[in-house]
């Protein structure tokens, strides 16, 4: 369906780029271009992800600037476009970016789940949003007040930087619930498990596989219709 391979762009995108430094471009292409061909496929069945995948590319084309500015700075050609000013306006383009993307990805998450009726993931992409739109108040917070990030060992950054982390963290889980509630007509929703020697505990896995069964067979109605509804329209154009 796409949910897997978003989630593969996602980690790289974002948990892998947060560590690499000046070499955060190539973490930017390649997470850009997985999430970009992963929301493609997700916007046959929720059209809003469609922005999710403008933003997908636009972080290809943010990897790709930062791919020239590296070479730039290691051949030192000093070229303007890539000077002291641009690589600060560059702060704030990627900025703007990544609360984008973030919330277009779970604004669509949020509504594709809604539609299937899948509560928990509807609720955790609503917390994330929320969450997400906090850490970047806080962080253009910092941004606009540079006094802010100086404050008693710049702990302020420090928290940024932690909750950002736990942000992101989230937002893998919401994905790999995505991966593991919603899946296609045809696709297996993983092996059975052996019986535990606790009933307790098979009662228990008894009721989650009944709760991600009825997600499953919700998704697949839902997937099903729009799957109809796109061959009718084929149809009509066919016969224009």
């Amino acid at each position: 369906m796409g949910f897997g391979l978003l989630l593969c762009g996602y980690f790289v995108l974002f948990m892998m780029s947060f560590g690499m430094g000046e070499y955060s471009f190539a973490a930017l292409l390649i997470g850009g271009f997985i999430s970009f061909n992963a929301t493609v496929k997700l916007k046959d069945y929720c059209p809003s992800f469609t922005w999710t995948a403008v933003m997908s590319a636009l972080y290809f084309l943010f990897g790709l600037w930062g791919a020239v500015s590296f070479v730039n700075d290691m051949l030192l050609l000093d070229l303007p476009i890539f000077g002291g000013v641009a690589k600060s306006a560059a702060d704030y383009v990627k900025f703007g970016l990544e609360l984008a993307y973030h919330l277009c990805m779970l604004y669509s998450v949020f509504e594709l789940s809604g539609q299937l009726g899948v509560k928990k993931i509807r609720s955790r992409a609503l917390f994330e949003m929320i969450f997400m739109s906090a850490l970047g108040v806080f962080q253009l917070l910092i941004y606009a007040i540079p006094s802010l990030a100086n404050v008693e060992n710049q702990m302020p950054t420090k928290f940024l930087i932690l909750f950002t982390l736990v942000a992101y963290i989230i937002n893998l889980f919401v994905l790999y619930s995505c991966y593991n509630n919603i899946c296609p007509e045809g696709e297996e929703m993983g092996k059975e498990r052996k019986p535990s020697r606790f009933k307790f505990i098979n009662n228990i896995r008894e009721k989650m596989e009944e709760k991600e069964a009825r997600a499953v067979r919700e998704s697949l109605e839902y997937i099903k219709e729009k799957q109809e509804k796109k061959n009718k329209k084929r149809e009509q154009r066919r016969r224009r």
